[in-house]
Formats: structure tokens, C-alpha cells, sequence
């Protein structure tokens, strides 16, 4: 996922890179890093929010609220 999102910031691909923070920030949240989690999907918000990717940015916001509750 890092990978992707290095070429993604290369080429500046928004909306994959995007994707690809909101990827990573599931797998860190998984793995028990909430910090860095909510530090990938706010920059995830950001992207989305720029690329006006509603639909995902809203994902992106309930992903958000879902890690500051635990």
C-alpha cells in the first residue's frame, strides 16, 4: 500500500492516492496502530474532499469516526 501510494503522490493522482491512504489506514487499524490509522484516512478525507469524491469521502468520515470511538 505504501508503494501505491508513493507512485499515486507521483503522479498526482488524487483520488488513488486517496484510496490507497484509506487502504493502509484499515490495515493499520487492524493491526493496532489507531494512531497512524486516523493520521492515513484524515489525509484520505482531505484527497476525496479535493477530487469532490462524495461517496468516498463520506466512507472516509465513517471509517474516521469509527476509529476515534475505540
Amino acid at each position: 500500500m505504501t508503494k501505491a501510494a508513493e507512485i499515486a503522490g507521483r503522479l498526482e493522482a488524487n483520488p488513488m492516492l486517496g484510496a490507497a491512504k484509506g487502504m493502509l489506514s484499515r490495515l493499520l487499524a487492524d493491526s493496532g496502530r489507531t494512531a497512524e490509522a486516523k493520521d492515513e484516512m484524515a489525509q484520505a478525507i482531505v484527497l476525496f474532499d479535493r477530487s469532490k469524491m462524495t461517496v468516498q469521502l463520506e466512507r472516509a468520515k465513517a471509517a474516521l469516526s469509527k476509529f476515534s470511538d475505540s
